[in-house]
């Protein structure tokens, strides 16, 4: 298992949770008992370097078709904002959650549109600041295998 996978399956394991499936670039993990299904996804830098873990769970509530939530190294600063872009669409700011010793988690609600033009493209990009003292750093996630991700997903949830 390469450090991407090692990286998504640690993230997504939980109790309950059994690795369904992987897409290219996304993996799959459904929760029996709950029907649901968290797909991922993780950027690494040339170093090896643990850059952030991209996390999808589609919703059943046409109001909200998904949620996506970014994990990102507790370092980043937190005050200059995280951002996902899809081509020309102006970035999708999410929101910073929380923080633990290893991790900080941002998430925000994806629209229909958004999540076509996720399945449509290649790869997003993700910026944010690594530090307070670092100027912004932007960086592709790749979107090769999200499709067949979310169709699996669908198909697994009612």
């Amino acid at each position: 298992m390469n450090l991407r996978g090692a990286i998504s399956a640690l993230i997504l394991m939980a109790p309950g949770a059994a690795l369904s499936d992987t897409f290219r670039d996304w993996q799959v993990a459904c929760a029996g008992q709950q029907k649901a299904c968290i797909l991922s996804t993780s950027a690494i830098a040339h170093d090896d370097t643990w850059l952030a873990t991209l996390r999808l769970q589609l919703v059943s509530d046409q109001s909200e078709p998904g949620r996506l939530q970014a994990l990102v190294p507790p370092s980043v600063h937190l005050g200059s904002g995280l951002f996902f872009g899809l081509g020309r669409d102006d970035p999708l700011q999410l929101s910073y959650l929380r923080c633990a010793p290893d991790h900080c988690e941002a998430a925000a609600a994806i629209d229909e549109a958004r999540l076509a033009a996720m399945m449509a493209g290649r790869s997003a990009v993700l910026t944010y600041r690594p530090s307070i003292t670092s100027p912004p750093v932007s960086f592709e996630i790749s979107l090769m295998g999200i499709t067949a991700a979310i169709g699996h997903a669908r198909a697994f949830s009612p």
